[in-house]
């Protein structure tokens, strides 16, 4: 992902191995550069804390940098889900925690998918060159 911004901010999300913490001891020990390539963005600690010319965006994980994406491209559907989110909350306010846990289970639930469909697809590979 190839994108260009203009002002620090915040990072959007809390990841595992964030670096917003290092954040001011890596800005003060970063060379001069004019392109910045974040190879596990994460968070995004290090990219949005960095002001650089043009950046370029990298993490394992699909589903983060298609979170990254939607906010890049303003994804109406996208949007409208989080706006479902915050009226299921606003209508049962104590409730957060159990929507936080039902969208984790249903991301966990696709993710074993995948993982199954991956493993189809590796069995079929195995029985084709045999």
């Amino acid at each position: 992902m190839n994108l260009v911004k203009n002002t620090s901010l915040p990072p959007l999300i809390k990841w595992a191995g964030g670096k917003s913490r290092e954040l001011s001891l890596i800005k003060e020990n970063l060379p001069k550069f004019k392109r910045y390539f974040e190879p596990f963005l994460g968070g995004g600690a290090c990219f949005f804390g960095i002001e650089t010319k043009q950046s370029f965006l990298n993490d394992v994980s699909s589903d983060l940098i298609n979170f990254y994406q939607c906010i890049k491209e303003r994804d109406e559907i996208f949007f409208q889900e989080l706006r479902k989110i915050e009226l299921k909350n606003k209508k049962q306010s104590s409730a957060m925690s159990s929507i936080y846990y039902e969208a984790r289970n249903l991301h966990n639930t696709r993710e074993r998918e995948r993982e199954r469909e991956r493993e189809r697809e590796v069995r079929k590979l195995v029985d084709f060159l045999f």
